[in-house]
């Protein structure tokens, strides 16, 4: 094998590593996030143990990684059968915000936030707005997934419409 060809294959080696290093990297960051605590602090809670529920009263702060939501109010609701935990945020408005990885900063605020720790589906509710860098997205109800960065955005029947501003770079 020739020289050329030896390093050529020694940097195409190399870039594919990179790359699987980057994307375990990444996947790890994200499920780091994902296991760490729930930090909850309001003015005041109260406890429904029958129900399995949670409620958190007046300047309302959930933090969980690179993640804030603020309310007004927040009820956590648990399922065990289910397996599923739900935050439910209401405010004038209720926001959301996520440090991704590469810094940049998602927004979200709607006067219902609904939040399922386990899916890590946001769902936003009445005059939802989401936001990244300079573009925005307005509807009746905003769903988006964090883990994997989708959303859809939708409006009542002709009540209004989805709206949205790409900003060029």
């Amino acid at each position: 094998m020739k020289l050329k060809q030896l390093l050529s294959l020694i940097k195409s080696a190399a870039f594919c590593l990179l790359l699987g290093v980057n994307t375990f990297v990444h996947a790890n960051l994200f499920d780091d996030e994902n296991k760490e605590s729930i930090l909850i602090e309001a003015n005041r809670q109260a406890m429904d143990l029958t129900n399995n529920t949670l409620t958190f009263y007046e300047n309302v702060k959930v933090e969980q990684g690179g993640m804030t939501l603020l309310a007004e109010q927040l009820d956590v609701v648990r399922n065990k059968a289910e397996q599923t935990e739900l935050l439910i945020a209401q405010g004038a408005p209720a926001s959301f915000s996520h440090k991704l990885e590469t810094g940049e900063v998602v927004t979200a605020e709607s006067s219902n936030i609904t939040f399922n720790v386990n899916t890590r589906i946001l769902t936003l509710v009445g005059d939802a707005k989401i936001a990244q860098a300079d573009s925005q997205i307005t509807g009746d109800k905003i769903e988006y997934d964090v883990k994997q960065r989708k959303l859809v955005a939708s409006s009542e029947k002709n009540q209004s419409r989805v709206r949205t501003v790409l900003t060029p770079n």
